[in-house]
């Protein structure tokens, strides 16, 4: 979950890659402290996806940060889905 259940720790690139539409798939490891240790695009579960997307996605997946707790594993792994929606 997002730290302290606030989606705002969870950031997102928004309207910052031009004018298409994209999804992009972040495999991303964390660690005991909730803090994003390693973010890798995931080419094969991304659609339409530009470098620009790709590079911001991964940018703001390393300044997510989740729940922490003392007896978490010390990397726990998942992933991030962005949606860029041109407007």
């Amino acid at each position: 979950h997002p730290l302290n259940y606030n989606d705002w720790y969870v950031r997102n690139p928004g309207y910052t890659c031009g004018n298409v539409n994209g999804v992009v798939k972040v495999a991303i490891s964390v660690d005991e402290g909730g803090h994003v240790i390693s973010a890798t695009v995931i080419e094969g579960e991304s659609q339409n996806a530009t470098a620009c997307m790709k590079q911001r996605s991964r940018e703001y997946a390393l300044m997510s940060r989740f729940n922490y707790s003392n007896k978490a594993p010390k990397k726990q792994e998942g992933v991030i889905t962005y949606r860029f929606v041109y407007r």
